[in-house]
């Protein structure tokens, strides 16, 4: 596998099974989502949370260029190169009933029924009341905040695909009003190939609700490479764009970001 894989191009999640070794599954993963389940007696390997939430709650996020190999009491981890690896397990506390249909015929409609609860687990925690006037919290940002990263921010480009795209041409609509910061917004698959005038003065801002789209991942190494600092706004604890970013703003409108919720104050 690992022979193999050094000849392989592009980006792929792989899991293979020989008939020599039937008790074993070999996985990797560069740029996809690929996550190790830990069970008793049993281990997992899926491409996310809710495909073995039914069997364990505890999961290993398996990183860029890494190979994990499992059976059914063991889970191991190396790097392409061979190097082992020493990660802990998180521990998933959400509802596996709100990673489902809920009752509803598919999930697109639960999620239209689900939008004005999502608006308010959104901003959960992130309004408060200070002295009789609301106020933003986003202590999230606090680290990036501290380190004068966006103290020269002159302008902003917002990257992301599909509909994540069409709330970006919103957000622009608002950070432009109230900030006074220019906004530009960017097909995240055409943004690497356009040559952008981007660097350390331009605040990368990432959107993708899986934060596991390949293009905006590319878009957002691309910006980071040339000095910019970046944003996420994504739903998935220990998704690809959260190991990328220098900040993440989970949106909670999925029960997988639950457990990284701001507390109300």
């Amino acid at each position: 596998m690992r022979r193999s894989l050094r000849r392989v191009t592009g980006s792929y999640v792989i899991v293979v099974i020989s008939k020599s070794h039937p008790d074993r599954l070999v996985g990797a993963r560069l740029n996809g989502p690929l996550i190790a389940g830990l069970g008793e007696g049993e281990n997992f390997l899926a491409s996310d949370i809710p495909a073995i939430l039914r069997h364990t709650r505890q999961v290993i996020i398996i990183e860029e260029g890494e190979i994990v190999e499992v059976t059914a009491n063991s889970v191991a981890i190396t790097t392409l190169a061979g190097a082992p690896v020493s990660r802990q397990p998180m521990h998933v506390d959400w509802d596996i009933e709100s990673a489902e249909k809920g009752g509803y015929p598919h999930y697109f409609v639960k999620e239209i029924h689900e939008q004005p609860h999502a608006i308010q687990r959104a901003m959960l925690g992130r309004i408060v009341e200070q002295q009789g006037a609301l106020t933003l919290r986003l202590p999230e940002l606090d680290r990036l905040v501290a380190s004068g990263a966006l103290d020269g921010i002159k302008r902003i480009a917002i990257v992301a695909c599909g509909t994540s795209l069409h709330a970006g041409l919103l957000g622009k609509y608002a950070i432009e009003r109230l900030a006074g910061i220019p906004v530009e917004v960017s097909v995240a698959s055409e943004y690497r190939y356009a040559d952008p005038i981007v660097g350390p003065d331009t605040l990368c801002i990432a959107l993708t609700q899986s934060g596991e789209t390949t293009d905006t991942l590319a878009a957002t190494r691309l910006a980071r490479e040339h000095g910019a600092p970046v944003i996420a706004l994504t739903n998935i604890v220990g998704s690809a764009i959260t190991r990328v970013a220098d900040a993440v703003l989970y949106l909670q409108a999925d029960p997988r970001s639950a457990s990284r919720r701001p507390k109300p104050s």
